[in-house]
């Protein structure tokens, strides 16, 4: 569920999944193809029709955390920031 709303109170809350399809939407475009990553498993990566590649990680621990992915041959080393959403683009 991508917003709870509190019937009694009428609070809103945007959950995780909300945060996810709004970074998703953002830089996913129409007819990308999805890439097949090695390495961690929080993560998914697309190449978009016009080149662009995107990355998305999460990390869904409370900790900073060390990660190896491998994209198409290209090895990166990052360390993401405790319950974080992070998006890396490159073009061609």
């Amino acid at each position: 569920m991508m917003i709870s709303i509190d019937k009694a109170s009428g609070e809103i809350t945007y959950n995780p999944e909300y945060y996810l399809m709004n970074h998703l939407s953002h830089y996913d475009l129409l007819g990308a193809n999805r890439l097949k990553p090695t390495g961690e498993e929080d993560h998914l990566a697309f190449v978009n029709p016009d080149g662009e590649r995107v990355l998305f990680v999460f990390n869904i621990e409370q900790e900073d955390k060390e990660m190896t992915i491998e994209v198409e041959g290209k090895v990166l080393e990052l360390t993401v920031k405790g319950n974080s959403m992070n998006t890396f683009t490159r073009e061609n």
